[in-house]
């Protein structure tokens, strides 16, 4: 019953229904009558009046209306970019977690038949390894759609400091990204990357 309620509640057509009904029932307790009396006479230019009355009432509910389910459905959506960009995150954790899954395995195979793995790649240099957390960075501010400073640190699996010189050049420099707020190191815990 209570899930029944609950979903009446959210239901739009409900509350123009009880709306009309707390209508009707001001009305009429307003003495406010529907009868049929051919005998009276009716007053047109007192209908008219009513008429205009209802549609200033009308002119101004409209835009009040409609400016806050504006706000409403504005709110919406973003709960909606923040579960996605939520579930999106998930999804690139836990591939990121098999990929590393999958190169323990490999490490593994590898250092049972005695044969080094650093023998087939070469240590990478501090500008790959820039040019790295640069991408990845900027991949996960796009599938996140907005995130701080300290979780693409997190992700990245270095200092708050670094990520912020990454995402600025991100930012400033490549023009990948935009920001929300003041984007110098004193505001990094403030600022939020977004996707452009």
């Amino acid at each position: 019953m209570k899930n029944i309620l609950t979903w009446l509640i959210k239901k739009p057509l409900f509350w123009a229904l009880a709306m009309e009904f707390v209508l009707i029932v001001f009305l009429f307790s307003s003495g406010f009558k529907i009868v049929y009396a051919p005998e009276l006479k009716n007053d047109w230019e007192a209908v008219s009046a009513i008429g205009q009355w209802a549609n200033a009432v009308a002119a101004i509910l409209i835009p009040v209306a409609a400016v806050f389910l504006s706000a409403f459905l504005s709110q919406k959506i973003d709960e909606s970019k923040k579960d996605i960009g939520a579930s999106n995150v998930a999804t690139v954790e836990e591939i990121e977690a098999v990929k590393k899954d999958i190169e323990d395995i490999r490490n593994n195979i590898f250092s049972k038949l005695s044969i080094g793995v650093e023998s087939f790649k070469s240590e990478p240099n501090m500008e790959e390894i820039y040019e790295k957390n640069k991408e990845k960075a900027h991949k996960y501010v796009n599938i996140s759609m907005f995130a701080k400073t300290e979780d693409i640190a997190k992700h990245l699996g270095i200092g708050k400091e670094e990520a912020f010189d990454i995402l600025n050049e991100l930012f400033r420099h490549d023009g990948k990204i935009t920001c929300g707020g003041r984007a110098t190191k004193d505001n990094m815990d403030n600022v939020i990357w977004l996707k452009k």
